[in-house]
C-alpha cells in the first residue's frame, strides 16, 4: 500500500495498528523468513516492515522502540541475534532513542565482512559491519545529534582500534548522549527521516 490514502486505511481497519506488540511480530516474520539466493527480497521486507512501524503504526515512538528492543532481547539463535541488531540500530535515527543507539555500539566489536566494492584503482575493497557502525555513529552524532565530536582520537591506528577506541568514548559519554537524544527529539522541528516502501512480491 503506498500513499497516505491506503496508510489512513490501514489504520482504521486494522486493529493491529494500535498494538505495539504486533511490531514484535512483523519483525520476526523477516527474521524467521528463509535464506534465499534473491536477498533483494529480503531486503525489500525489511524496508516493508520499517514503513509500516514509521507511517501506520498508531502508538508512540517509547512503545516502537521497546518492541524493537523486546524483539532483540527475545533472540536465541546467534545469527537472527545479529540481524535484529541490526534493524533495531537502523531505526535509531527514527525515534532517538538511545537503547538502539547502544545496539550499533555493539556492531564496533563486530569484523564481519558485509560487503565487497571492486575498483579499478584499489581492487577489492571490503566494509566490515564494525567499520559501517563507525561511520553511522559519527554521521548520528553529528547530523542527528548536533554534537560537535572531536573524531582525530578514531582516526588513529587500524580499524579494530579506530572502533575500540569509539566504543570507549561512546561508554564514557553515554550520559550526555542521552540527554542530547532528549534534547534532540524535544525541538519542535524535529522530525523521523521517514521510511519507503517498496514492491514486494514474495515467490514461494
Amino acid at each position: 500500500m503506498v500513499g497516505k490514502r491506503f496508510t489512513a486505511g490501514i489504520k482504521a481497519d486494522w486493529p493491529g495498528a494500535s498494538d505495539a506488540t504486533k511490531i514484535d511480530a512483523l519483525v520476526q516474520i523477516i527474521l524467521d523468513a528463509p535464506e534465499t539466493s534473491k536477498q533483494r527480497e529480503i531486503e525489500y521486507g525489511w524496508d516493508n516492515v520499517r514503513y509500516v512501524i514509521h507511517n501506520v503504526m498508531d502508538v508512540g515512538d517509547s512503545a516502537k522502540a521497546d518492541a524493537l528492543v523486546r524483539v532483540v532481547e527475545a533472540q536465541t539463535d546467534a545469527t537472527k541475534k545479529v540481524r535484529a541488531v541490526s534493524f533495531a540500530a537502523s531505526m535509531f535515527s527514527e525515534y532517538l532513542d538511545p537503547r538502539l543507539l547502544g545496539y550499533r555500539k555493539l556492531e564496533l566489536d563486530d569484523a564481519t565482512v558485509v560487503s565487497v566494492i571492486r575498483t579499478e584503482e584499489s581492487g577489492a575493497v571490503s566494509f566490515t559491519r564494525r567499520k559501517e557502525a563507525r561511520r553511522i555513529i559519527l554521521a548520528d552524532l553529528q547530523f542527528r545529534l548536533e554534537m560537535n565530536v572531536d573524531h582525530t582520537p578514531f582516526n588513529v591506528g587500524d580499524e579494530a582500534a579506530r572502533c575500540a577506541a569509539l566504543k570507549a568514548w561512546l561508554t564514557a559519554n553515554w550520559a550526555e548522549i542521552t540527554a542530547k537524544c532528549a534534547e534532540a527529539k524535544a525541538k519542535p522541528d524535529w522530525k523521523p527521516q521517514g521510511a519507503i516502501v517498496r514492491t514486494w512480491d514474495v515467490q514461494p
